[in-house]
C-alpha cells in the first residue's frame, strides 16, 4: 500500500486561466427518487443505506458500517460515510468515500474533498437517486470547517461555507463522478485528501493521481491538471482555483490493479487526444512498461494469458519494454503516438525472472545485499516464502534481533531458475524474565507510513519483538484483525494511538479499544487543549493506562514546547507531568543522550516515569525493535501466554530496560552501597563501556571486556563511590553494530535501582 495523504490544493499563479469551469459532460441529474422500504437489491445499479456490513462487500481496508451508504453496480462498489464523523482525520464529519473497488477488493481508506483547506464539518448524507432510473446518486449537504491538524497550524483558514457534494454512478461505469459546489462569493481552492492501503504504488506522470496494486488500482482525475509535490509523508497535488459560482467535477476511477486500467479510463474521462498501443510479449507473467523521454513511467500493462497487451497513450514519443520483479529489463522499442493512431503488433521479449525460496521455522528477517544496490529488507513469517531476485550473485543474511546469531550465505540466482535457502539461527543471549517490546510503530493507517498492517506484524515478529503496541497517528489500530495464523502465539499485541498534536508534542497512549463509529476509531481529540487537558484526555491516573512522551526534544515535541530544563526543573511544570513513560531512545545517539539526561532529571525529582526505547518505525527498512524496551514479566515470558495488562503494570512500576543492542540488568547488591550488573550481547555486537549514573552524577565508568566466546560480557558487583544516592542506573555503550543492523550505536539503559 502506499498509505498516502493526498492534498489537492490549487495555486492561482500556476493555474491562471485554468478556471475549473464544469463544462465537461455530466451525468443527468434529473429529479430525485424516493427510496421505498423494500429490501435493498443485491445486484444491478443501486444506492441504499447499509443495514448489514455484508452488503458492502469485502476487502483489506473495508470501513463500512450499518448506516453508511452503498453505491454499486455489478462491476464496482463505493461506500460513502453516513455516520456523524468521518473515518480517518480528526475533526472530519461524514460524507466522504471510505471504500472503493470491486465487490471483493478495497484498498481505499478515505477520500475527503477539500475546499480552501476546509472539509466536511457538519453534514447530512442521503440517497437522492436509488439507481432505478439509470443513475445511483448520494448527496452530502452541510458546511465546511477545518480538520484538527490543519486548524492547529492555520486556524485563520477556517471558512464556514455551505457546500453540496454529489456522488454519481451509472450502470456499467467503473468511475464515480464527484461534483462539488460551494456557496461562497469567493474563489475556492479545490482538492481532496486521499488515504489508501500501503500496497498502492502511486504515479503522477499524466497530471493525475493514479496507482497500481495487487488486485485493485485507483485514479483521481479532473479536467484540470493535478500537479504534485511530496513534502515529508504528504503528497500535495495542486488542483484548480475555481471562481464563483464554485462548481468542480472529478472522478474516482477503479481498475483491476494495473496502472493502465485506470490511466486508460482517466484519459478518456478527461477527453485528452490519445493514440493506442498494442502488441504481445513472450512471457505473459511480465509487465509491459511505457516511459516518456524523461524516463517517467506513463503507463504499465499486465498482459492477458496469451501475452497480448494494449493501452491508451497521450500524444508523444515513448520507449516500451518488458519488466517485472526479479527480471532484468527487456530490450526497449521506441514508438511515436499520434492522436487517434493505433501503434500495433509490437513484439516484446521479457528477460526470465529469478527467484529465491526461503524456508523458515521461525519468524526472521532476510537482508539481501548485492554490489551497487541498496540492501533489500524482507521480514518473513513461518514457512516457504518466494522472493523475486534478478539474476546475479547475492550475499544473504538471516537475523532476528539482538538475541540471535545471524546466518549468512552467498548464492547466485540464474535467469528462470529458483534458488533455495533454509537459514538456521542460534539464540545466544538469555533474556529470561524479560519481554522484548516496541511501543511506537506505524502502519498504513498512519498518514506518513506505507507499511501494510499484516507486514507490520510480521516485521515485529521477525525482529524478535514479543509485545507490540499499535500506535498509528491519531488512529486506534487493531493488529489482531491482520494477525497471520502462523504467528499467533509468536507475539502479543494491543491497540493504542500516537496522539499527534501539532505544537504540544506526540504521545503514545495504550491500551485503547477501537470505536469504529468514531473518527480515528476513537482516537483522542486533542485540538484546543493545553498540556493538563491532554493528560486528562489521555486518562492520566487511570489504572493500567500508559501515557508515553514521544521523542521529547524533537521539533515541537513536548519537552521542547514546554521549555523543560533538565538542569533546573520548574516545580509548577513538574506538577503537570502526570504521564508515566518517556522515550529515552528514539532515533540517533544524539537524541539518546538528551533523552537520557531528561529522564534522569525526572527520576532525580522522584517522578515514577518509566524509560522506554522504541523504533518509531514508519517503513520496513526502519527495523522494529531497534531500539526496544524489555519489560519485566511477573509470570511466564512466553509470547504465547503473555498478558498485555500485566506487562503494562510492569511498565507503570518502572520495570523497563532500554536497549539498542546490549542486554543489561542492574540490581541492588547484597552489601550496602553496592550494585550487581550483568551485561550480555551477541558475538557480532561491540560493547565497550559501562557507566553507573546516580542522582549525584556519573558514579563510575569501567571498560567492558570484548567477546571471547561468551555472550555474557560482564557479571560483577560494584561498590558505589558516591554516598547518599537514592537511585542507580547502568548505561552501556559500544561502537557501531554490524552492517546488517545498520550504523546505529549500541546502547542500553538498565532498570532503576532505588535505595531506601
Amino acid at each position: 500500500m502506499h498509505i498516502m495523504v493526498t492534498l489537492f490544493l490549487g495555486l492561482s499563479l500556476l493555474f491562471q486561466g485554468c478556471g475549473g469551469d464544469s463544462s465537461s459532460p455530466a451525468v443527468d441529474t434529473g429529479p430525485a427518487d424516493v427510496a421505498d422500504t423494500s429490501p435493498p437489491p443485491t445486484s444491478g445499479l443501486r444506492a441504499h443505506t447499509i443495514t448489514d456490513v455484508s452488503q458492502a462487500g469485502t476487502g483489506a481496508m473495508l470501513g463500512a458500517l450499518p448506516g453508511d451508504i452503498l453505491l454499486a453496480n455489478d462491476r464496482v462498489r463505493f461506500v460513502v460515510r453516513g455516520q456523524a464523523e468521518g473515518l480517518t482525520l480528526l475533526g472530519l464529519a461524514g460524507g466522504c468515500v471510505i471504500d472503493a473497488g470491486t465487490h471483493q477488493t478495497d484498498q481505499l481508506q478515505e477520500l475527503a474533498p477539500l475546499m480552501a483547506f476546509n472539509c466536511f464539518a457538519q453534514t447530512t448524507v442521503s440517497v437522492t437517486r436509488d439507481g432505478s432510473d439509470g443513475v445511483a446518486e448520494v448527496t452530502v449537504e452541510g458546511t465546511t470547517g477545518l480538520v484538527d491538524v490543519i486548524a492547529a497550524v492555520m486556524p485563520a483558514a477556517e471558512m464556514i461555507m455551505p457546500t453540496v457534494t454529489t456522488y454519481r454512478l451509472t450502470e456499467d461505469a467503473t468511475a464515480l463522478e464527484i461534483e462539488i459546489s460551494v456557496d461562497t462569493g469567493k474563489s475556492v481552492v479545490m482538492g481532496d485528501v486521499m488515504l489508501t492501503s500501503g500496497r498502492q504504488a502511486f504515479n503522477t506522470t499524466n497530471d493525475m493521481l493514479a496507482s497500481e496494486g495487487s488486485d485493485v488500482s485507483y485514479a483521481l482525475v479532473s479536467q484540470d491538471p493535478l500537479l504534485t509535490e511530496v513534502i515529508g509523508g504528504i503528497t500535495l497535488a495542486l488542483g484548480p482555483v475555481v471562481p464563483p459560482p464554485v462548481l468542480w467535477r472529478q472522478w474516482l476511477v477503479v481498475g483491476d490493479g494495473s496502472l493502465s486500467s485506470v490511466v486508460d479510463q482517466a484519459l478518456t474521462l478527461r477527453g485528452d487526444p490519445v493514440g493506442q498501443l498494442s502488441g504481445t510479449v513472450d512471457d505473459a507473467q511480465a509487465d509491459v512498461t511505457v516511459v516518456n523521454t524523461e524516463g517517467d513511467v506513463v503507463t504499465r500493462m499486465r498482459p492477458s494469458e496469451d501475452g497480448a497487451f494494449s493501452a491508451l497513450l497521450p500524444v508523444g514519443v515513448y520507449d516500451v519494454y518488458a519488466s517485472g520483479k526479479g527480471r532484468a529489463l527487456g530490450a526497449s522499442i521506441n514508438i511515436e503516438v499520434a492522436a487517434d493512431q493505433l501503434v500495433s503488433d509490437l513484439q516484446l521479449s521479457a528477460e526470465p525472472a529469478g527467484r529465491l525460496t526461503v524456508t523458515t521455522t521461525e519468524p526472521l528477517r532476510i537482508t539481501v545485499q548485492s554490489d551497487g544496490n541498496d540492501n533489500q529488507i524482507v521480514p518473513l513469517g513461518i514457512g516457504d516464502t518466494d522472493i523475486p531476485l534478478a539474476p546475479g550473485t547475492y550475499t544473504l543474511h538471516a537475523s532476528r534481533g539482538y538475541e540471535y546469531e545471524p546466518d549468512t550465505t552467498q548464492l547466485t540466482i540464474e535467469a528462470g531458475e529458483t534458488a533455495t535457502w533454509s537459514p538456521v539461527l542460534t539464540r545466544s543471549v538469555d533474556t529470561t524474565g524479560w519481554v522484548a517490546s516496541d511501543f511506537h510503530l506505524h502502519s498504513e493507517w498512519s498518514t506518513d507510513s506505507a507499511v501494510p498492517l499484516a507486514d507490520r506484524i510480521v516485521a515485529c515478529a521477525a525482529e524478535g519483538i514479543e509485545y507490540a503496541v499499535a500506535t498509528d497517528h491519531d488512529m486506534v489500530t487493531d493488529y489482531t484483525t491482520a494477525m497471520p495464523s502462523s504467528l499467533k502465539g509468536a507475539l502479543t499485541v494491543t491497540s493504542g494511538v500516537e496522539s499527534s498534536t501539532v505544537n504540544k508534542g506526540h504521545f503514545c497512549v495504550w491500551p485503547l479499544e477501537p470505536d469504529y463509529t468514531r473518527v480515528g476509531r476513537g482516537a483522542p481529540r486533542w485540538h484546543g487543549l493545553d498540556f493538563a487537558g491532554l493528560m486528562d484526555l489521555f486518562g492520566a491516573g487511570e489504572p493500567g493506562r500508559v501515557i508515553q512522551v514521544n521523542h521529547p526534544r524533537d521539533g515541537s515535541a513536548a519537552f521542547s514546547a514546554l521549555d523543560y530544563e533538565a538542569a533546573a526543573p520548574d516545580p509548577e511544570l513538574l506538577a503537570l507531568f502526570t504521564f508515566n513513560a518517556v522515550e529515552v531512545h528514539n532515533g540517533g545517539i544524539k537524541q539518546f543522550d538528551v533523552g537520557l539526561e531528561d529522564w534522569l532529571s525526572l527520576v532525580k525529582e522522584g517522578l515514577p516515569i518509566a524509560a522506554t526505547g522504541v523504533s518509531d518505525s514508519h517503513n520496513i527498512g526502519a527495523l522494529c525493535g531497534h531500539a526496544r524496551t524489555y519489560v519485566a514479566s511477573a509470570g511466564s515470558d512466553d509470547p504465547a501466554t503473555l498478558v498485555s495488562s500485566e506487562l503494562d503494570t510492569s511498565i507503570l512500576a518502572g520495570k523497563t530496560m532500554v536497549s539498542a543492542g546490549p542486554f543489561v540488568v542492574l540490581e541492588e547488591g547484597i552489601d550496602a552501597g553496592t550494585v550487581h550488573v550483568r551485561i550480555a550481547a551477541p558475538s557480532w555486537m561491540d560493547v565497550d563501556t559501562l557507566a553507573i549514573h546516580t542522582d549525584n552524577g556519573v558514579d563510575q565508568e569501567i571498560a567492558v571486556p570484548p567477546y571471547e566466546g561468551d555472550t555474557v560480557r560482564l557479571d560483577t558487583t560494584l561498590t558505589l563511590n558516591f554516598g547518599a544516592s537514592t537511585f542507580a542506573v547502568a548505561v552501556v555503550r559500544g561502537d557501531q553494530n554490524s552492517p546488517i543492523y545498520g550504523p546505529k550505536t549500541p546502547v542500553a539503559v538498565s532498570p532503576i535501582v532505588r535505595f531506601e
